[in-house]
């Protein structure tokens, strides 16, 4: 939340200018606001969109294949609230001016967001699923790049629950379709092995609260 402080500034400015033209205020300056909320949700936006970088991983150290990319963050959120209480601000104080433009960057965010994502593009529940392993794994001692070691049981007709274990022996856990796998455990970075190979078990650490749930669930 604090990395997108701009567009939360923008949408209170913009907020600001509804409260003041139910107040009755003049439209000069509740136009103004409307027009500063919306640059600043949309630099903030370009900002957001910038740091995705090409494949959309963000700095997020996952290993995207050649050709695929991640799905975007959703950059234009916060425009499309800012419009949306901008076009109604100006519609309360009678500037159809500012009010075309706030519906042109509204349908202009709207259209993003109903855009149909590429075929090379990473499924957001699975880039979700890695970057959470990734992000864990990154906590315990992994270096950027480092792989980790990790394996997947069957549960159920169709699911799979996938571990990694940390280099400093801390391990995660998520539940991830059959179809899955592969894929997250490549962005993640993970390497798999059988479940039955004791290899990734001892680096395993166990440790005292692992011990005490452990104990409350018999």
């Amino acid at each position: 939340m604090l990395q997108r402080l701009l567009g939360i500034a923008g949408v209170a400015v913009v907020l600001g200018a509804g409260g003041w033209a139910l107040a009755g205020g003049s439209a000069a300056p509740v136009v103004t606001l409307v027009v500063i909320g919306v640059v600043l949700t949309a630099a903030d936006a370009v900002v957001w969109r910038a740091a995705a970088g090409t494949d959309g991983s963000g700095g997020s150290d996952l290993a995207v294949p050649a050709g695929r990319r991640l799905p975007p963050p959703s950059w234009g959120l916060l425009v499309g609230v800012a419009a949306a209480l901008g076009l109604g601000a100006s519609i309360v104080v009678g500037a159809p001016l500012a009010a075309v433009g706030a519906a042109l960057v509204l349908a202009a965010t709207g259209a993003g967001f109903v855009q149909r994502a590429p075929e090379q593009q990473v499924r957001g529940r699975t880039a979700w699923t890695a970057r959470r392993l990734r992000s864990f794994a990154r906590a315990h001692g992994a270096g950027p790049g480092e792989p980790v070691g990790g394996y997947a049981t069957p549960v159920g007709e169709s699911g799979v629950r996938m571990f990694v274990v940390a280099p400093d022996g801390r391990w995660a856990d998520a539940m991830v379709g059959a179809g899955e796998v592969a894929e997250i455990a490549g962005l993640a970075r993970v390497d798999l092995s059988d479940p039955a190979d004791p290899a990734v078990a001892q680096r395993v650490r166990v440790d005292l609260d692992l011990w005490t749930a452990m104990a409350r669930s018999w």
